[in-house]
């Protein structure tokens, strides 16, 4: 899996996982970091045709199929699934130049949410969080521009900075 968080994209990398989907134990990541020493210049590594791969199941995209997986399993999760005020509510909603801008609105309409307003500028990928000084979530400074947005459109949202119960 390849990964980037809130960090800088210097700390951008990958996650390997076993097949019983957990994290590799230390003595198999250590084994997959020695192959990785070995390799002197990474733009020399060479490479096979994308056809070639996927004709030989060594290559496969992932799509639509695992979106509605993951939106199932996360509705599995809900707390209280009879929450009838939800269609009234008004989400502001930002992926922070993530790749949620896809998944996460499908996942909050599949909730009954009806009201979804997306930050446009932060909407798409972006690694150098071009519109944020931090792109931590965990500091508010980074959800300024969903702030202003709820303040310019007069939207009647309620922001709550402590974490989110599960839906």
């Amino acid at each position: 899996m390849i990964t980037a968080s809130h960090n800088p994209a210097a700390y951008n990398g990958y996650k390997v996982y076993g097949q019983d989907g957990a994290q590799l134990p230390p003595a198999a990541a250590d084994e997959i970091v020695s192959y990785m020493s070995d390799i002197e210049n990474e733009l020399h590594i060479q490479i096979q045709d994308e056809q070639v791969l996927l004709k030989e199941n060594l290559l496969s995209y992932i799509g639509e199929s695992l979106d509605h997986v993951y939106v199932d399993y996360v509705k599995s999760l809900q707390q209280q699934a009879e929450l009838p005020e939800k269609e009234m509510l008004q989400v502001v909603y930002t992926p922070l130049h993530g790749t949620g801008s896809k998944i996460v609105p499908q996942a909050l309409r599949e909730f009954g949410f009806r009201d979804i307003t997306m930050v446009t500028e932060q909407a798409s990928p972006d690694p150098n969080f071009s519109t944020v000084a931090s792109p931590n979530p965990e500091d508010s400074e980074a959800f300024q521009m969903p702030f202003n947005m709820e303040k310019e459109q007069e939207l009647n949202c309620c922001w709550q900075r402590t974490p989110t119960p599960t839906v």
